[in-house]
Order: C-alpha cells, then sequence, then structure tokens
C-alpha cells in the first residue's frame, strides 16, 4: 500500500477535521460516546485548533492514501521542551502497514523542529502501550479516573538533550 505522511496544509484542514470528527465520534470505542463528543468540543475544538496552528503551538499530520485521509496526528507544543501528541489515530482498515510509525517518528522530527526534546501521550489501550513502547516510549505510569474520568497511560520519548535555553 502505498501512502504519504506529512504536515496538514491549510487547504486539507476541513477535510482533516471532518475525518478526525468522524474517526472519535463514531469509530473510536476505547471511549463512551458522551466523552467522544466532549472531546471534540473541547480538546479538539475545530476554532480553536486552528487558532493553535497559526500560532503554532499546535501541528496536524496527515496520512494520505487512494485520494483520502487515512490517519492523522495532533501534536501540542508546550512549555520546557515538551511535545503532547494529543490525538494519533490511523483508520483500521489502513493498520499494519508501517502509517503509525511514520506518523510518529515526523512527530518526532516535528518536536525536534520546535525545540522539544521530549513527548509525551497518554492511552488507554493495552495495544496501544506495546505499539509505543516496540518504537522507544516507556510507560510513566497510570492516571486513574483522569480527563473525563477515563484511566490512562502516560507515556514518554525523550528525544535528545534539552535544547539550551534562550535568555
Amino acid at each position: 500500500m502505498e501512502y504519504i505522511v506529512e504536515e496538514l496544509k491549510p487547504g486539507d484542514f476541513e477535510k482533516f477535521y471532518e475525518f478526525a470528527s468522524d474517526f472519535i465520534l463514531n469509530r473510536y470505542e476505547d471511549y463512551p460516546r458522551q466523552v467522544r463528543k466532549k472531546y471534540l468540543e473541547n480538546d479538539l475544538n475545530k476554532d480553536q485548533l486552528k487558532e493553535d496552528i497559526k500560532k503554532a503551538e499546535a501541528e496536524v499530520l496527515v496520512a494520505f492514501a487512494e485520494g483520502g485521509i487515512i490517519g492523522f496526528a495532533v501534536l501540542a507544543f508546550e512549555r520546557g521542551g515538551a511535545t503532547h501528541i494529543q490525538w494519533m489515530a490511523v483508520d483500521e482498515k489502513h493498520r499494519g502497514h508501517g502509517v503509525g510509525s511514520k506518523l510518529l517518528s515526523l512527530a518526532e522530527e516535528v518536536a525536534k523542529e520546535h525545540k522539544c526534546h521530549f513527548v509525551i501521550l497518554w492511552t488507554e489501550s493495552e495495544k496501544n502501550i506495546k505499539f509505543y513502547q516496540k518504537r522507544g516510549y516507556y510507560l510513566v505510569g497510570l492516571q486513574r479516573q483522569a480527563w473525563y474520568g477515563i484511566d490512562e497511560n502516560l507515556m514518554q520519548k525523550n528525544l535528545c538533550p534539552p535544547f539550551p535555553i534562550e535568555e
């Protein structure tokens, strides 16, 4: 299967958001539906995400195949050298072909471009923990009843030594 993974182009934002919203609401069953709705309203709010991208506080990566989006990653650049992967997803029928690994690899490159030396993410899925561990992430620990009452596993990967602090 051939696919392309790249940073989201401004003209593709609506297509990305339609895919991400559909994925989260209708295909991501690890959370109850009311939690998925809250994530879209609050944590992946369309207008806020556009604003964060404009201010270079966030970035979206997308995977394309067969003329459409098949996966995405939403990154937030935080203080102290951290990049937070807020969401990462690959359409189920395209899993197992390296799309997730490629999204993660590009996320790490983009993080370093933003002077971030480590990446953090949360996952509730045992399967996802194994996926990230195979790619150098370690399990920091379990946060019980975290966002919206869901147990989440915090994972981290250090990419490089911390960048010098600019005065």
